[in-house]
């Protein structure tokens, strides 16, 4: 409630009672949506952060895997040369 609120006067000076207590009671269920729409957004942050950081995880893993896959692949195509260059006698 960013408005400017204004109250009745009161017969005796001030403001009238049951206004302002109206208007804290707005202001302080405003306030509990509020947080609790804050701790939903709170909520779901952590859980994006776990997920990335799951997904971080699972792509290192992959990637390291990856590497020793090719490097293993390399060799094998690497003594694969040499014994075709042995029994053909190629050279490149």
């Amino acid at each position: 409630m960013s408005e400017e609120r204004s109250f009745k006067k009161s017969a005796f000076g001030g403001f009238d009672r049951k206004d302002v207590i109206e208007y804290i009671e707005q202001l302080m269920t405003q306030l509990e949506q509020e947080r609790a729409e804050n701790r939903r957004k709170d909520e779901r942050i952590l859980d994006l952060e776990r997920k990335l950081r799951q997904y971080e995880e699972a792509s290192a893993a992959a990637t390291a895997e990856c590497t020793e896959v090719y490097s293993e692949n390399d060799d094998v195509l690497s003594q694969i040369d040499a014994i075709l260059v042995k029994y053909l006698g190629k050279e490149d």
